[in-house]
């Protein structure tokens, strides 16, 4: 009976330290990572959520953001402010580093050391972005929009709203 419970405990630590989620970019290089986040959009109707991710670098950090648009000319672009539970706002402009892979375009944004600190002391709210690119008629909309960190599922009979607890998952990358 030892020997099971030893032999559950190596697999138990091994998912642990080897479980890490990771981002991979455009380049091909893939880095260790959040789990993706699901923030509600409830203004883009072709798909209403917006997947953040947020990886550590050595110069700081980069965060993903995925959508799903009816089509590759249509993609996540321009600027887009990240905002924390404390008040304040994180500014990341487009290098354009994206992609476009069965539907969901994809767009990669750097953030310095300074910024990524803010992320583990407090934790994002909302995130503003923009859909660029040209539109058709039955296309998925272009414009601006914000992301929100509301659970999508809630207790009917609890008072309690948790969102994602984004700066704790955030503190593990730098472990």
């Amino acid at each position: 009976m030892s020997f099971q419970k030893i032999l559950l405990l190596l697999i138990f630590i091994g998912s642990q330290c080897f479980g890490q989620t990771s981002m991979q970019l455009p380049s091909g290089k893939s880095l260790n990572a959040t789990s993706q986040w699901q923030f509600v959009c409830e203004s883009y109707s072709y798909e209403g959520f917006l997947t953040v991710q947020i990886a550590k670098t050595e110069k700081g950090g980069i965060i993903k953001l995925s959508i799903k648009t009816s089509s590759e000319k249509l993609m996540i672009g321009d600027r887009i402010f990240v905002l924390l539970k404390n008040g304040g706002l994180v500014y990341c402009t487009d290098k354009g580093n994206r992609t476009y892979i069965d539907g969901v375009s994809s767009n990669f944004y750097a953030v310095t050391e300074a910024e990524f600190k803010l992320f583990t002391i407090h934790s994002i709210t909302d995130i503003r972005f923009k859909i660029i690119g040209t539109q058709k008629s039955f296309d998925s909309q272009i414009g601006f929009f914000t992301a929100s960190n509301i659970p999508t599922i809630f207790d009917v009979y609890s008072k309690e709203v948790t969102a994602i607890d984004t700066k704790t998952e955030i503190k593990k990358l730098i472990k």
